[in-house]
């Protein structure tokens, strides 16, 4: 059976952005599988309420072949989804999810993403004991995020993630993104 790839892009991306094309393009020649780039509602003001309904509406079933990929504000809003489903489901599991540019907290918030950062009460242990596996997948040049190595360790904290961090990657908005296809295969397995 295939598995089924969803991915959710950054702040203000669509289906096209940044390597998603390239990405789905890799995916398709070295496995044969397709990838879902969703596009998001209201993007550019991302709304956590709004996003989870809209991602609970679009994914309506989850499996052992089900792999999420998330970009920046993309891998809130999968591990936003994924608590709200837990919150559905106790028992479901999921093959993985790949969090690229992922961030617990950003060094200078604004106002619309503070929202975003508002996950404290979320029980990420339970969470872990429903996804196979968790590669977070980092850069030492973040703009948004300076401190990786404190990024780097709340990943592995409460996710029990598996975390790379990339020299020189910035915020991963390259058309071609090598360590993004590595650590999908990684995750895959």
């Amino acid at each position: 059976m295939q598995p089924t790839i969803y991915l959710i892009p950054r702040w203000g991306g669509k289906i096209h952005s940044d390597w998603y094309d390239w990405f789905g393009a890799e995916i398709m020649e070295r496995y044969g599988f397709s990838v879902i780039v969703l596009d998001m509602p209201n993007w550019n003001q991302p709304d956590v309420d709004a996003t989870i309904q809209h991602l609970l509406n679009q994914i309506s079933y989850v499996d052992k072949l089900t792999y999420f990929i998330g970009h920046s504000v993309g891998c809130q809003a999968v591990i936003q989804y994924l608590m709200a489903r837990l919150e559905q489901d106790k028992s479901f599991e999921i093959g993985g999810i790949l969090l690229v540019a992922a961030w617990f907290m950003v060094d200078k918030p604004w106002e619309t993403i503070e929202p975003w950062m508002a996950n404290k009460g979320f029980n990420y242990r339970a969470l872990a004991e429903r996804v196979k596996f968790t590669k977070v997948v980092l850069s030492d040049n973040d703009p948004y995020t300076s401190n990786y190595a404190e990024n780097q360790k709340l990943w592995v904290d409460r996710l029990g993630a598996s975390v790379t961090v990339y020299p020189q990657r910035a915020h991963f908005n390259s058309k071609i993104e090598p360590g993004v296809v590595e650590g999908f295969a990684e995750m895959i397995g």
